[in-house]
């Protein structure tokens, strides 16, 4: 499950941390080291919540397409969501919007 992760193909370790932290990467078993974690620091916070929102409101584009399954009001719903996405300003303490169909 999740995304293999090859480290000896990206010098990127915030997407790296971003697989890690959401618990959807699978470390290969390269020679190579595996990159440390950033340190946790207000702009390294901030980078990765950002990343984040970009990654949810990537992960809902499909939602907004003329011809797409989901009915009118499923349509607005998530055109919502992603308006509270797009919103957002405090990336250091977020306050996430929830998809719709979910509940705290």
């Amino acid at each position: 499950m999740g995304i293999s992760w090859n480290h000896a193909n990206s010098r990127n370790t915030s997407i790296y941390n971003y697989f890690l932290i959401m618990n959807i990467a699978e470390i290969s078993n390269s020679p190579m080291k595996v990159p440390e974690l950033l340190p946790v620091t207000p702009s390294n916070y901030t980078v990765q919540n950002r990343g984040l929102r970009n990654s949810l409101l990537a992960q809902t584009d499909w939602t907004q397409v003329p011809d797409g399954p989901l009915s009118a009001q499923d349509k607005s719903s998530y055109a919502e969501y992603r308006k509270q996405l797009r919103d957002m300003s405090d990336f250091q303490d977020p306050i996430w919007p929830l998809p719709p169909g979910q509940s705290a």
